[in-house]
């Protein structure tokens, strides 16, 4: 059995009760996945302000 898991600050309780489901299976990642689509979109990561100068890539 899965290991509970605590809630998410500042998430209400519909998207913590589908984050807290068990997510060993396909079906279950899909809906936990599609449920904080939004919520993914709207984060501004560090990368996204840098220039591509500052990028480094290696092969």
């Amino acid at each position: 059995m899965a290991k509970k898991r605590s809630p998410i600050e500042g998430m209400n309780e519909e998207l913590n009760k589908i984050a807290s489901q068990n997510l060993d299976f396909a079906p279950a990642r899909r809906r936990v996945r599609s449920a904080f689509a939004d919520v993914q979109q709207q984060l501004d990561h560090f990368l996204f302000k840098l220039g591509f100068s500052v990028l480094i890539f290696y092969k």
